[in-house]
């Protein structure tokens, strides 16, 4: 027995914008979002080499929980006189949340009897995740020698943070 729902709503945005002939702008903003409940419910029987129940359980693994990211980006080119040369500056944000909440459950029974033993096993995990990134990148372009050779050229940053919890519990 088994139960998956789930809701992934995305929404992109974009906007680009030509004030003259030499010059670009572009905003984009990206969000992802994912809900999440799962249930499964599994019956164990362990049969004997003689054929007899010997061992009989039910076990119920339980999660739910979200995550989503917002990534903003935005994007600046010039572009020179000179045919082929840009300067272009992309910079973005990336921040996003996890939470997963997992519960796990065993119940054993008497295999005579089929009446619960007392004997029993739980776990639950909690989990729950952060991150923030930035990134900011600068390209050059520009043809040398006639059409021939293009020196490419840029640099970049990335910086990331991260926070993670994870409980566990029995």
């Amino acid at each position: 027995d088994f139960d998956n729902r789930n809701l992934r709503p995305n929404q992109r945005l974009q906007a680009d914008f030509d004030p003259n002939k030499r010059h670009q702008l572009s905003l984009v903003i990206q969000a992802n979002d994912n809900n999440y409940w799962n249930e499964s419910n599994t019956s164990f029987k362990n049969i004997n080499r003689f054929d007899a129940l010997w061992r009989l359980s039910n076990r119920n693994v339980a999660s739910d929980g979200f995550n989503y990211q917002v990534n903003p980006q935005f994007t600046w080119l010039w572009k020179s006189k000179r045919a082929g040369e840009n300067l272009r500056l992309i910079t973005g944000v990336s921040a996003g949340k996890y939470s997963s909440d997992r519960t796990f459950f065993q119940q054993f029974f008497d295999a005579a009897s089929g009446l619960p033993n007392g004997i029993d096993s739980s776990q639950q995990q909690l989990t729950r995740n952060s991150a923030f990134n930035t990134q900011t990148r600068i390209n050059y372009n520009r043809p040398i020698g006639g059409k021939a050779i293009t020196l490419n050229t840029g640099a970049g940053v990335l910086s990331t943070r991260n926070d993670n919890d994870l409980q566990s519990l029995y």
